[in-house]
């Protein structure tokens, strides 16, 4: 993937993080599916990333979702527990025997870990 393509696709995701942040549920499924400014791309890395995301904002705006889905439980990590899930996801991504869709998803994993990160780091 082209490095601009990269580039646009972090700027996309973490305005995201900051709408899920903020409950802004709409917005945070338009950043996603939005007209032109859609992540899915018709690639499987695209769509990894994509349905990563959606699987985040589902979890979190169905509040009652049993069990405890993943994303409420990595929130409230410690810095060092958020930095080794991170070392994991980035392991996880850059696997020779992953396929591009399971690279996008993990990648968007690590992106919001690295998110959670910068903002712990900031309180």
């Amino acid at each position: 993937m082209p490095q601009i393509k990269k580039v646009n696709l972090a700027k996309k995701a973490l305005a995201f993080f900051f709408l899920l942040e903020n409950r802004k549920w709409k917005d945070a499924e338009f950043t996603i599916n939005g007209e032109g400014g859609g992540l899915d791309r018709g690639d499987k890395y695209h769509r990894g990333f994509s349905d990563a995301l959606k699987g985040m904002l589902t979890s979190l705006k169905e509040s009652k979702s049993t069990p405890e889905p993943y994303i409420s439980t990595i929130m409230d990590n410690s810095e060092k527990r958020l930095k080794e899930l991170e070392r994991t996801f980035y392991r996880v991504s850059r696997g020779e025997l992953i396929s591009d869709y399971d690279r996008g998803f993990y990648i968007a994993w690590r992106e919001y870990i690295k998110f959670l990160v910068r903002k712990n780091s900031q309180k």
